[in-house]
């Protein structure tokens, strides 16, 4: 037993040696946890992303065939809408991407100095308004009324397609012939962008995506199956808005 108290080198090297095993572990942690929490975020940010589209989306498809509040309106917008803004839904289809096409009527103060048609009648300003969502440069763009077409998403879009729900709750990738059996949209939306790891393999669109709407087959979607999917995320969504406002025929 040492005559002295406190500990010789060789203890204190050791315990220097352990301590320091120990920050160093800790420290490995401290990056690691980072990097997932780093992951997490990005993903958040990116399905915050695609869920404002899907928003928008929603909102515009709602308000398709809308005529106005004002009776009136209702009636000369009904008489005077030009064979050009019909349907009031329209779909270019593509192999993988669709281009759609939503006009509605506004009076008013709702009414833009670019709408696609206004009239002024008994003092009172009337238009018919349109949006479109198309994908180019790989891109989901959102024209509004004319004006210049704006990015919505800044993500690669792999598939954006529409396709119609009719009133016996059948889905399928064509309009019904009379638009009074038109009683849902939907769209499918898939986009990919560079990830800090796999999340992208597998079959799309998935069954879980289209469990409420049928095959892909039916709604005009093409299937693809990845297994090559090195730091990319893949992220799906399925938009379906119920048409229930009677004003669209």
């Amino acid at each position: 037993m040492s005559k002295h108290g406190g500990f010789t080198l060789i203890e204190l090297l050791i315990v220097m040696a352990i301590a320091g095993l120990l920050f160093a572990g800790l420290l490995q942690s401290l990056v690691v946890s980072g990097e997932v929490h780093g992951q997490l975020s990005k993903r958040d940010r990116i399905l915050a992303d695609v869920e404002s589209v899907a928003l928008g989306l929603s909102t515009d498809l709602a308000r398709a065939g809308f005529l106005s509040s004002d009776p009136a309106a209702v009636t000369w917008l009904a008489q005077n809408w030009s064979a050009s803004s019909y349907p009031t839904i329209e779909v270019d289809a593509g192999s993988a991407f669709d281009d759609l096409t939503i006009r509605w009527g506004a009076v008013d103060s709702e009414c833009p100095c670019d709408a696609e048609e206004t009239h002024t009648v008994d003092g009172q300003t009337r238009c018919i308004r349109k949006v479109e969502y198309f994908v180019s440069d790989g891109g989901l763009q959102r024209d509004l009324d004319e004006a210049d077409a704006v990015t919505v998403l800044p993500y690669t879009v792999e598939a954006f397609k529409v396709f119609f729900g009719d009133r016996d709750g059948n889905w399928s990738d064509q309009m019904p012939a009379d638009a009074a059996d038109l009683s849902a949209v939907g769209v499918y939306l898939r986009v990919r962008t560079p990830y800090d790891s796999d999340a992208g393999c597998g079959t799309y669109p998935s069954s879980e995506a289209l469990a409420a709407f049928g095959s892909a087959a039916d709604l005009g979607i093409p299937e693809e199956t990845y297994s090559n999917c090195s730091n990319l995320l893949r992220m799906e969504r399925v938009v379906s808005v119920g048409l229930a406002n009677l004003q669209r025929y």
